[in-house]
């Protein structure tokens, strides 16, 4: 029964649950509840984001002051409404094997990531060093979009959107499907998980993705699963834990959960804010850097991958029409991009294609400027997220806003550029540099 209260205290017998939706902030005043496989005793508070609902149970008599926003509602589930009885057996079951890699599967607003935080904060109750490894290229917690990423816990939490990552890799976009993403996907989750390894995580919890309608989507759970060496593999989606459980069960354990019949959904709008709220978190406070062209390694680049072609040697009517526009030219042997100081009209652009019988590309700093990129510490490694804040191939410099303050040895540039206010403002086509 919903009770329509801004402020409640409210008693709960142990075993009771109480679901509450956000925003919301809960003091236990006496007694020990529950929440995602975390105790909280008195004094202890639990803040529930506006977008998120958690199902609070008792452990033993307890008393709770709720204060609630606009938006926010409290409600006893009816029996069998709730699912968090079957997700603690579940969570038991494989934080009970000692040693283990958890990967959980299902459509958005399943309840991955809350699985997925139950079971680990279950392990660290259990005294297993653990990690998560987030995989949602689109909607991750731990960093932001077009990364994926790996966090050691030290303490349990209720939202891994209020950590950030201890380790990186780049995707370049927001969804895996094509290479060379589904490439750098892939290896990436393998290389998160090895490093949590070798930090010697003995429980690892890896949270995928919605994508899993189609042959593509169950494939690529599959693979994800293969490489980074899962044990346990949980699906909340009975169609796909058949099919998980086909391919998968002679050599893992495919346990299938149940999905919360009531769910906080969000809609295209929540997304968006959330990712913009991620690109707050990483940029806002970041520094500027500026740095040599000449000295990086950059990946994603067609113009510095390319042949540049001086405007002389160009023919004279080509020279004259590109001479209001372009800067410089960069060939390869199949695409020519054209690096231009201003827009170029359809009919020039159209000139260079025909005359020099290739794909064109036109590129400019303000299609570079807000571009998501990642930088490579002195061993090539991933070591944050950056932005792209100008380039000046004239003068062979870049600089990026990124909060990472070490050398920077190279760079990977994506295709999705955000603006100065932290929106998308688009998923760039191929050669934005």
């Amino acid at each position: 029964m919903a009770l329509p209260l801004s402020s409640a205290r409210v008693s709960m017998d142990p075993g009771k649950l109480l679901r509450i939706m956000g925003p919301a902030s809960v003091v236990v005043d006496s007694g020990r509840v529950r929440v995602l496989g975390a105790e909280y005793g008195p004094g202890s508070r639990i803040v529930i984001h506006r977008l998120r609902s958690y199902v609070i149970k008792a452990v033993e008599r307890s008393v709770l002051s709720i204060t609630m926003g606009s938006g926010a509602s409290i409600e006893e589930p009816a029996p069998g409404e709730e699912v968090v009885d079957e997700w603690e057996r579940v969570a038991n079951e494989i934080v009970s094997s000692g040693r283990f890699v958890a990967m959980v599967t299902g459509p958005v607003d399943s309840g991955k990531t809350s699985l997925s935080t139950m079971i680990a904060n279950l392990a660290l109750s259990r005294g297993l060093r653990t990690a998560v490894v987030d995989l949602d290229v689109g909607q991750g917690d731990l960093a932001p979009p077009t990364f994926i990423a790996m966090k050691v816990l030290d303490k349990p939490v209720t939202w891994l959107r209020l950590l950030k990552g201890d380790s990186y890799r780049f995707v370049g976009h927001i969804t895996p499907v094509h290479n060379p993403y589904y490439t750098r996907f892939i290896l990436g989750a393998r290389e998160l998980v090895e490093e949590a390894r070798s930090r010697g995580c003995q429980a690892i919890v890896v949270n995928t993705c919605g994508w899993v309608t189609g042959l593509s989507a169950v494939e690529m759970l599959i693979e994800i699963a293969y490489v980074v060496g899962a044990t346990h593999v949980v699906a909340l989606d009975d169609a796909l834990y058949e099919r998980l459980a086909t391919a998968l069960g002679r050599r893992m354990h495919v346990v299938r959960a149940p999905r919360p019949r009531i769910v906080r959904e969000r809609n295209r709008v929540d997304r968006r804010m959330l990712r913009r709220h991620q690109y707050m978190r990483f940029f806002q406070d970041a520094k500027r850097v500026c740095l040599e062209l000449r000295k990086l390694m950059v990946v994603g680049s067609c113009c510095l991958s390319g042949r540049r072609v001086p405007l002389e040697a160009l023919p004279e009517d080509l020279r004259l029409a590109l001479s209001r526009y372009a800067a410089s030219v960069y060939e390869h042997d199949d695409v020519v991009i054209l690096w231009s100081r201003r827009e170029v009209p359809h009919d020039v652009a159209s000139r260079v294609r025909n005359a020099m019988g290739r794909e064109l590309y036109v590129a400019n700093p303000s299609t570079a400027k807000g571009l998501l990129c990642a930088v490579l510490d002195p061993s090539l490694r991933v070591a944050a997220p950056a932005l792209i804040d100008s380039v000046d191939l004239e003068k062979g410099e870049i600089c990026l806003v990124t909060e990472y303050g070490g050398e920077i040895a190279g760079l990977i540039i994506g295709r999705v550029r955000i603006s100065e206010e932290w929106d998308e403002i688009s998923r760039v086509p191929r050669c934005p540099i």
